[in-house]
């Protein structure tokens, strides 16, 4: 029951942050403060007060036996499950991260326009996360198998995966604005970015950092995200015709790389 009352508070939260910023016309100072003011806004959070909402018990705590399915599939062996979660680290962080800074720059639109869509898209996923994570309290899964070391402010943080969220937020609003100048391009721009926020996810159940619902759920709330966010703020940021072709041999390289 109390669940039930989480979720219902997630999709209000979720349907409210993708309906902001429409009944303006093009960029504002609204949106400046929601996409940066939102990141700010949730790093402090992580900095300051994070030990003050953690919660010290779970809420959640038996796994459901489809978790139970893909962990005993999915899962590393004990000693490699810190590289697993090193690997997806190194993805998010190293690779898809730094794309919501460097994606627009192989686009015509305006840099900063096209980097608030993107930022955008990043607040309203890390905001719509964090209050899931802090609302279900849910036990990961190497804290209710002992498979590690418990990691004491992460322990009780499970549902859903945030790593998952934001790289499909990311990877969404990338691709979803880099299709539109570069079409033929499309089937490498969203195979690419998808390919590596699926890696992103299964090294969080390998890691046993998660489970498959965590990791599908997150799937699901940042790409509706950054695809709800980028289709609706693009029509608004950027103006229509007269855009050139990104180059396609920088797509292909950057893609790639």
């Amino acid at each position: 029951m109390q669940n039930k009352k989480h979720l219902k508070i997630v999709i209000f939260t979720f349907l409210f942050l993708t309906s902001t910023g429409s009944i303006y016309s093009q960029a504002n100072s609204t949106d400046y403060f929601l996409g940066y003011g939102g990141v700010a806004l949730v790093a402090s959070g992580e900095l300051f007060f994070k030990e003050a909402l953690t919660p010290q018990n779970p809420k959640w705590i038996e796994p459901l036996s489809f978790d139970l399915f893909f962990r005993d599939k999915l899962k590393w062996d004990n000693s490699n499950l810190d590289k697993a979660a090193l690997v997806s680290d190194v993805i998010l962080k190293g690779l898809l991260g730094p794309s919501v800074f460097w994606s627009p720059l192989l686009s015509d639109h305006n840099y900063g326009r096209h980097l608030l869509l993107n930022i955008q898209a990043l607040a309203a996923t890390a905001f719509l996360t964090n209050i899931s994570k802090y609302a279900f309290a849910r036990q990961r899964p190497y804290s209710y198998f002992k498979s590690i070391q418990a990691e004491a402010d992460d322990d009780f943080l499970s549902f859903f995966s945030g790593h998952t969220s934001f790289s499909f937020a990311i990877a969404t609003s990338m691709s979803y604005i880099l299709e539109k100048e570069n079409p033929h391009n499309s089937a490498l721009i969203w195979g690419s970015a998808i390919t590596l926020a699926s890696l992103t996810g299964y090294l969080r159940i390998a890691s046993d950092r998660h489970y498959m619902s965590d990791v599908l759920t997150g799937a699901i709330i940042g790409s509706m995200m950054g695809y709800v966010i980028a289709k609706n703020q693009s029509k608004r940021f950027f103006k229509r015709g007269g855009s050139k072709q990104i180059s396609t041999t920088m797509v292909n390289f950057t893609i790639l790389f």
